[in-house]
């Protein structure tokens, strides 16, 4: 899953609204210690290889995937996002 780092884009000068792709985009914060304690992981992906070079933005510099161990299974998988998703709080809706 996708994410930006909030001390980055700050570092940046940028605020969240940066990561939005569509006005109707909402944006959910998460904090690392969160994302840990359910059993994901953080992993910085600055600049993404999927973005060719012309499409690249500044906030692309925070940008970072929230991870789980390869050997977990699809139900632990779901079951560790579902918990990270009830920690989740909006900060903006489209």
């Amino acid at each position: 899953m996708s994410c930006y780092l909030q001390s980055v884009l700050t570092d940046l000068g940028l605020d969240y609204l940066v990561v939005k792709n569509d006005p109707r985009n909402g944006i959910l914060s998460v904090r690392a210690c969160d994302v840990r304690e359910c059993g994901l992981g953080v992993a910085r992906d600055p600049n993404p290889n999927y973005i060719t070079k012309e499409e690249l933005q500044p906030r692309d510099e925070a940008h970072a995937l929230i991870v789980h161990d390869d050997d977990v299974g699809s139900k632990q998988r779901k079951k560790r996002t579902s918990a990270l998703a009830v920690t989740a709080l909006i900060v903006h809706w489209g």
